[in-house]
């Protein structure tokens, strides 16, 4: 910010286990300055005098003191971010699911979506089958389009993509690139890393590669998993090795989907209709793998997660020249009450929508959405001790959110929801139906949001990948492979496109260490006589070409 007392943002540095604050003359360089540091950068800020350098090292100090990801929070496995409870979790297997799923949530999209990928081809239909004559085709499937949409209503679509080396694999980002950059101005890619001139060991970094694919919708919903939003990835559960036209004419795997690399790599990527194989008599490839939607309080990690991806690829591949498109993290705290104009209208016992809209227009953009139970007026809790519960209930409850939305009624509803049992929790019911159901008498929740799983955000990052000292490495997935390899009771399975480890990590370039800690609870087993098993499945071609034995 140019000003304490300003709104507008001009440089971002965020919160994390090493970040400090100085404010010595002599190690900021300037009088009455400010030095933050953090695993990825230092910013100098210069205050007009002593008092205002005071006064914002002091509001610096107790947002650090209580951000989630600072020194005082001990996190598992040495991740950045910390076990989240009561999160929602769907697992998907293979694409044809998952595809669809991300297509709805993106069409629901309203303000901002995030994504990574490995490889992203704008022309991917992700709801199938579809016609097989592209004059025929319903294109409201289309990745490109969808975005393009989402776009074009106001919603701000950040794409950040594998930077490729062309010689090695023809994924053809510059194309994709300049594919969704055309479709809005509300579309910004980055393509990352950048390239550089071998020169030094160093410079090799560039062999390494971003492979992870995440989508991130509104900072309420993640996708995460093995699963791009490219060619070759689209599956069903069956896996079928052959795709003729049916007698719609339509087709589950168009053009460069019907593929198979064992006997023709991907070529001009950006010709979404080409097929190098004949469909008559040679198979396609299948493609396995998982992926997973999650929805709660884990959310953040992941959009905090983004920024630094982000803004350490825009400052490394633009410089610092480009600071202004940098992102700062944003997202809905779990106040876990907001109404709906219709919910509000019943609940205050037949309030008109345009009496309640103003009361919920600002509280609808700060509020995560969630449930009420709708009782009679007459309904007391008897019992003493509920009572007592019920006030410090309140009280809580009226420090979390505003007495806007919050009045005495809806936490009678709210309480009363929580308090007459898990019975009830996924009933999802239209109004018309709560309001028969108050007739005769009973109390069902309404989109009750049954979030029950635990979950973490672990990753493997380092210098060339998010912005670390070049000493400084987050294997927090490695960490905890290792853990719960050694904690397995009965059997470990893997299934992985590659396996590869070492038992030696010292004299080996393989450093980690999986095969010594399948070796060591193999060893245990042995010696315990235990009946322990471990299963490990591996494709006998992991999806390359021909040419790679």
């Amino acid at each position: 910010m140019s000003k304490i007392d300003s709104h507008d943002i001009e440089e971002i540095l965020l919160f994390d286990s090493t970040f400090k604050v100085s404010y010595d003359d002599e190690i900021t360089g300037k009088a009455n300055s400010i030095m933050m540091t953090n695993s990825g950068r230092n910013l100098v800020v210069t205050a007009k005098d002593k008092i205002e350098q005071m006064i914002w090292v002091k509001a610096i100090d107790e947002a650090f003191k209580t951000s989630e990801w600072s020194t005082r929070a001990v996190k598992r496995f040495g991740s950045f971010a910390p076990a989240r409870l009561n999160n929602e979790c769907r697992s998907f297997s293979d694409a044809e699911e998952y595809f669809s799923a991300v297509q709805d949530a993106l069409k629901e999209a309203k303000e901002v979506v995030f994504i990574t990928d490995w490889w992203l081809s704008p022309k991917l239909y992700l709801k199938r089958p579809i016609a097989s004559d592209p004059k025929h085709r319903n294109e409201s499937s289309r990745l490109d389009l969808i975005l393009k949409e989402i776009a074009n209503r106001g919603v701000m679509v950040y794409v950040l993509m594998f930077k490729e080396i062309t010689l090695a694999v023809g994924l053809n980002s510059e194309y994709s690139k300049k594919e969704l950059m055309n479709a809005s101005d509300n579309i910004r890619v980055i393509r990352h890393p950048r390239e550089v001139v071998f020169s030094t060991a160093r410079d090799f970094i560039n062999l390494w590669s971003h492979h992870e694919k995440m989508v991130v919708i509104d900072y309420k919903t993640v996708f995460m998993g093995g699963i791009d939003l490219c060619f070759g990835r689209m599956d069903t559960h069956e896996h079928p090795l052959t795709d003729l036209p049916n007698a719609k004419g339509e087709v589950f795997f168009p053009g460069q989907d019907y593929n198979n690399v064992r006997i023709a790599d991907f070529i001009k990527v950006e010709d979404p209709e080409l097929c190098l194989l004949d469909r008559d008599s040679q198979p396609r490839m299948p493609w396995h793998d998982v992926a997973v939607m999650l929805k709660g309080q884990v959310v953040k990690d992941f959009v905090i997660h983004f920024v630094q991806y982000w803004n350490h690829a825009m400052i490394d591949t633009s410089g610092i020249s480009n600071k202004g498109k940098l992102l700062y993290p944003v997202y809905n705290e779990n106040r876990t009450l907001m109404l709906t104009s219709e919910q509000l209208k019943y609940a205050n016992g037949g309030l008109n929508s345009q009496e309640a809209e103003p009361h919920l227009e600002e509280e609808q953009k700060n509020f995560n959405r969630t449930s009420i139970l709708l009782v009679d007026n007459d309904c007391p809790i008897k019992d003493p001790k509920k009572q007592s519960e019920f006030q410090e209930y309140c009280e809580l409850r009226r420090g979390q959110v505003k007495d806007a939305v919050v009045n005495d009624k809806n936490l009678l509803e709210e309480y009363l929801a929580r308090w007459l049992g898990a019975k009830m929790l996924n009933e999802c019911v239209s109004l018309s139906q709560v309001r028969a159901a108050k007739g005769a008498g009973l109390y069902p929740a309404l989109q009750m949001e049954h979030r029950t799983c635990k979950a973490q955000l672990l990753r493997s990052v380092s210098s060339w990948s998010i912005g670390f000292p070049t000493d400084m490495v987050e294997n927090s997935i490695h960490k905890a492979y290792i853990h719960h390899i050694g904690q397995a009771r009965n059997f470990i399975y893997i299934e992985n496109q590659y396996f590869m480890s070492s038992y030696d990590t010292i004299d080996c370039p393989l450093k980690n260490k999986v095969a010594e800690a399948l070796f060591n609870r193999i060893l245990i087993a042995h010696l315990n006589n235990e009946n322990f098993k471990v299963f490990i499945v591996i494709p006998l071609y992991p999806g390359t070409s021909s040419q790679h034995p």
